[in-house]
């Protein structure tokens, strides 16, 4: 085998609670990942020597900035390997939207050196590697359905997938996720109850138990997110969220015409998905 394909899919935070800041100064959160359809592509071929990465999307580095470049880095100094790689990078998830999408082309880099170069790497040990690039990345080794807490690299547990469709609105704007944490303190904290949203993870829809502790201070720097939401409710859809620290904002529904609604509602900036299962 000379070259393989490996898919990077999305993801959503179905939920995700802000905890508390930790001494280390990252955050303790709890939160629920869920995969989606929306994928980036990535084609791996051996070569003899050297990384080289390309990506048909301008606005992204393609050297040692780039979190593929890093990844392939890390997995040559950790299993020896001596030989090069080319990487083509299709990229279909919107960047700076909060659906993981660099995190997803790490994993994707991850499972796709193991199966290529033949390394044998077992999924702990890929686990902490992931973990070593970033706090989605462990997650987005396999996706699916999952409760993390930590920073969101302690995986605790892998949960039913609701058939849902999920549909992704990123609007125009850009959201740094350290700013983003940075504008948290503890008197934002709100009681939720974790453990009821689980238990109707399988009718999620129509029960008003989507949670983001970041979506008020989103809300309130961004008002685009709140005009988002404001049209969603106007459509008749009351299951909507922001993603992570954004910028995009997903909606729930088990119905495709609905979906279909919200796509012309919003046209270009806007991704009819799935939820995915583990993969």
């Amino acid at each position: 085998m000379f070259s393989l394909s490996e898919k990077a899919y999305a993801k959503v935070n179905l939920f995700l609670e802000i905890i508390e800041k930790r001494s280390d100064g990252y955050h303790e959160i709890r939160t629920i990942f869920q995969t989606i359809s929306l994928a980036d592509e990535l084609i791996l071929e051996k070569t003899e020597e050297g990384i080289t990465l390309s990506c048909h999307n301008s606005n992204l580095s393609c050297n040692e900035n780039n979190l593929v470049y890093k990844t392939v880095k890390l997995i040559k100094e950790i299993s020896g390997y001596n030989k090069g790689i080319n990487i083509i990078l299709k990229k279909n998830i919107p960047v700076s939207a909060g659906l993981g999408g660099g995190s997803s082309d790490a994993a994707a880099t991850i499972r796709g050196l193991n199966k290529l170069w033949k390394l044998n790497l077992t999924y702990s040990e890929m686990s902490l590697v992931a973990a070593s690039l970033g706090s989605d990345v462990p997650f987005l080794l396999k996706g699916g359905t999952v409760l993390a807490k930590g920073r969101g690299e302690k995986l605790i547990t892998c949960l039913p997938t609701p058939d849902l469709w999920v549909v992704v609105i990123k609007p125009d704007i850009s959201v740094s996720t350290g700013w983003a944490y940075k504008q948290w303190n503890p008197e934002m904290k709100q009681c939720v109850n974790l453990e009821n949203f689980v238990s109707n993870l399988n009718s999620l829809t129509g029960k008003d138990l989507l949670f983001n502790s970041f979506e008020d201070i989103i809300k309130k720097h961004y008002p685009v997110i709140k005009t988002i939401k404001e049209q969603l409710d106007m459509l008749g859809v009351k299951d909507h969220l922001l993603s992570g620290s954004g910028s995009s904002v997903f909606a729930l529904t088990k119905e495709l015409e609905i979906a279909k609604k919200i796509k012309n509602e919003f046209k270009e900036s806007c991704f009819i998905t799935k939820t995915v299962e583990s993969y």
